[in-house]
């Protein structure tokens, strides 16, 4: 057992580094599978690594944009971006408040999941979770597209998550088997009557997410989403006809009430 304050430090810390890990795989996996290093192709040791995921996982950190490699302080998760003042040492190329904004969550999410009761197997499981929200948020937000191989991901970890959370407590479980299916249900529907304004790929997020929260809170989540949305349409794309990425809305909504619901349950 660690004094509190050092449980909390390390928590910190290694929701820094999960952090920082999973924005540097969101960022390579918009480059290698939707920008120019998708023409990487082939397998490196078949069938087992294909060259494009060999690249993505083997290749030491480096700018996206001149190739060149991090190192030393600038490596460090939340100390590198504010060391290298948000952008590219060598070419200069901003590197997005959103990287740092993802370390940020991630180092304040573990520790907070721990102070409010969650186990060190839980907090892992939601931060990962969360990690992975974060790819999906990347390539919905850039490209309007929601990677069902990590929707996969997210599933296999939010059922992880809810089991441990829930164990043999029925009552509590099947806020979760009523908020899945029933979200996903709903938004199938949408989807085969409204095409044009909402994806396959957000009928298997909202059923992923609103499993993983439960209810009420996936309603919020719901909530938290659709404002986005509209938000989105009138003040940035500023035409009613555009599309908006729901997806990331979901998401962002999951982001806000998965820590606000470990504190409610607290008190």
């Amino acid at each position: 057992m660690l004094p509190q304050y050092l449980e909390t430090g390390l928590a910190c810390i290694l929701g820094a580094i999960l952090g920082s890990f999973y924005t540097a795989l969101a960022s390579r996996i918009l480059y290698y599978y939707y920008g120019p290093g998708r023409k990487l192709k082939g397998w490196l040791w078949r069938p087992l690594v294909s060259r494009r995921w060999a690249a993505i996982l083997g290749r030491p950190s480096h700018c996206q944009n001149c190739g060149t490699e991090i190192r030393g302080l600038f490596l460090w998760p939340l100390l590198g971006y504010l060391a290298a003042r948000g952008r590219c040492r060598s070419c200069k190329h901003p590197i997005g408040w959103w990287t740092l904004a993802g370390e940020i969550y991630a180092a304040l999410l573990l520790p907070l999941l721990l102070h409010f009761g969650a186990s060190w197997l839980l907090a892992l499981v939601w931060t990962c979770f969360a990690g992975h929200l974060y790819i999906s948020v990347a390539t919905d937000t850039v490209f309007l597209r929601l990677d069902h191989e990590n929707a996969l991901v997210l599933a296999s970890l939010g059922l992880l998550g809810v089991v441990i959370e829930s164990g043999s407590d029925w009552h509590r479980l099947q806020w979760h088997l009523w908020a899945g299916p029933g979200l996903a249900a709903l938004f199938y529907l949408l989807h085969v009557f409204y095409k044009k304004g909402l994806g396959f790929g957000d009928v298997i997020l909202v059923g992923v997410l609103g499993f993983a929260l439960g209810l009420p809170w996936a309603l919020f989540m719901i909530q938290i989403g659709g404002a986005f949305a509209i938000l989105y349409i009138y003040l940035v794309a500023r035409d009613h006809r555009a599309p908006a990425p729901l997806g990331t809305g979901l998401a962002i909504g999951w982001l806000v009430c998965l820590p606000l619901s470990f504190v409610a349950d607290w008190f």
